[in-house]
């Protein structure tokens, strides 16, 4: 549960530069990270940049929780076989990997919020079913 709520603040709280950056990519150096920033907040207001926020949390709390479980069954199993910063390494490369596969299609979602703003967007849901179709 620390694990999940830490997750889900940090998200909260980063999720404005995540977002400029995501908006900039869109418009694929067209515009600057502050540029990207300010007309949002013209265009949509401050809300604008919290677009995408609910599918950020969700992959977030899903990566965290699943990297750090992943990760410490890996790291037994594999110590088990031999106790070295190695086998440490790939269970956290391992635990990572698999984590990030299993959270990427909330990334998927949240991408496709950012770039349809909070104006332009129908939600998370109906995002979720556009993917599926």
């Amino acid at each position: 549960a620390l694990v999940a709520a830490s997750a889900a603040t940090a998200e909260a709280a980063t999720f404005p530069i995540d977002f400029g950056k995501t908006r900039m990519q869109l418009h694929s150096g067209r515009q600057s990270f502050v540029g990207a920033l300010v007309s949002t907040i013209r265009s949509e207001g401050i809300g604008g940049v919290y677009a995408g926020i609910q599918p950020a949390i969700v992959r977030h709390l899903i990566y965290s929780s699943l990297r750090i479980s992943f990760y410490e069954e890996l790291r037994h199993r594999l110590t088990s076989y031999t106790s070295t910063s190695a086998s440490s390494a790939l269970a956290g490369l391992l635990g990572g990997g698999l984590a990030q596969a299993i959270a990427s299609p909330a990334d998927r979602v949240k991408v496709m919020l950012v770039q349809g703003g909070s104006r332009g967007s129908r939600g998370t849901a109906a995002m979720v079913q556009q993917i599926i179709r």
